[in-house]
């Protein structure tokens, strides 16, 4: 695996916010404790949250709650 190929499961992981997966806020790139990368997925726990993959192309998913609602600025 490679950079670009963490890249696009990045992507393909983006696809869950807004209503491809329930309560998902969020999508970024991360790390492991031990420094290998993983998605990480932010979750609303006043949502409830549908079935998200342990990993996307074999990058594993982390799930971090966002400890409340989280309401975006628009301008």
């Amino acid at each position: 695996m490679n950079e670009h190929d963490f890249v696009g499961a990045v992507a393909k992981a983006t696809e869950w916010m807004g209503g491809g997966i329930a309560g998902v806020v969020g999508v970024a790139p991360g790390t492991q404790p031990d420094g290998s990368p993983c998605i990480v997925v932010l979750v609303n726990p006043n949502d409830e949250v549908g079935e998200i993959p342990s990993d996307v192309d074999g990058y594993p998913v982390c799930l971090l709650d966002t400890g409340g609602d989280v309401n975006a600025q628009r301008r």
